[in-house]
């Protein structure tokens, strides 16, 4: 394994995975060149957990740089307002734990109108708690207790059901994790309970049984970096300035595949919903 692999994003008991969680809520072109076709009241909320309270916990490098770059290219495609966008990070005033997310969260999304563009980002460790028998994927803030995930995480299931209930009807997921590709179900049982026109996809950085990584060489989450620079442009495939989500998976993808390759790992991401130009869920999407 390359040198320039510092570390799997899945570790413990329970299995640690470091997340990276983007949700569109409102699932339009994502534009290299917006300014016309940008929605008026898009809503960010951006979250990095790099170091936490729990010493037993190893520090992320990376999960900050990526929750920041993201940030970063939200201003810069002019697709938000910053005074519309919440950063929590190790380095904000305000950190980054389970009472902040929250209140973040439902904060964005009480403001969220019906066709309005929200993103959450989440960037750090999330755990697969199997002590109940079912399968379930936490999020893992700042002060979480990885041996108490129920209590002190944000599960899947918990995010699937604010959103079913926010009133935004399109939503894109994207989540660089280890075994990411086990969120899934969770988010697609609510999001299809909704009676409305709701479109919605979820992007994976790794299969169910796959690990995630974050690269020295790279300074960022292997998923992350790609999406970054797919979004900056790299995945315009037509060259119309338009990055579209099909163009965007597609190219995370295959630039994903030839990093695992040179790297002698496996990490392939997922994709999964109903949005435009692709119609309702039709499994996913390799």
């Amino acid at each position: 394994m390359s040198s320039t692999l510092r570390v799997q994003r899945c570790a413990s008991r329970r299995v640690l995975l470091a997340t990276t969680l983007l949700v569109l809520v409102a699932v339009v072109n994502i534009t290299v060149d917006a300014e016309d076709t940008a929605p008026l009241q898009s809503r960010a909320l951006v979250v990095g957990v790099g170091r936490y309270d729990n010493d037993t916990v190893q520090r992320l490098r990376y999960s900050v740089e990526d929750a920041e770059a993201i940030y970063g290219v939200l201003l810069n495609q002019a697709l938000f307002r910053s005074a519309n966008i919440v950063l929590l990070t190790d380095r904000t005033q305000l950190k980054p734990t389970r009472r902040n997310i929250m209140s973040a969260l439902s904060a964005t999304l009480s403001h969220a109108q019906k066709a309005d563009l929200v993103v959450i980002y989440f960037a750090g460790y999330a755990t697969v708690d199997r002590s109940s028998g079912a399968s379930t994927l936490y999020l893992l803030p700042r002060d979480a207790d990885p041996d108490s995930p129920a209590s002190s995480g944000l599960s899947l299931e918990e995010v699937g059901k604010i959103l079913n209930r926010a009133a935004s009807e399109r939503f894109l997921l994207l989540l660089d994790a280890g075994h990411s590709g086990a969120a899934i179900g969770p988010i697609s049982r609510e999001m299809t309970k909704r009676q409305d026109n709701v479109e919605w996809a979820i992007v994976t950085a790794s299969r169910p049984e796959e690990t995630s990584v974050e690269l020295d060489d790279l300074r960022h989450g292997l998923f992350t970096y790609y999406v970054l620079h797919g979004l900056g442009g790299a995945a315009d495939r037509d060259g119309d300035g338009v990055v579209t989500l099909p163009e965007l998976f597609e190219y995370v993808e295959g630039q994903m595949i030839l990093k695992s390759r040179v790297l002698g790992i496996s990490q392939h991401p997922l994709m999964f919903g109903r949005f435009a130009g692709l119609g309702p869920a039709k499994g996913v999407f390799h």
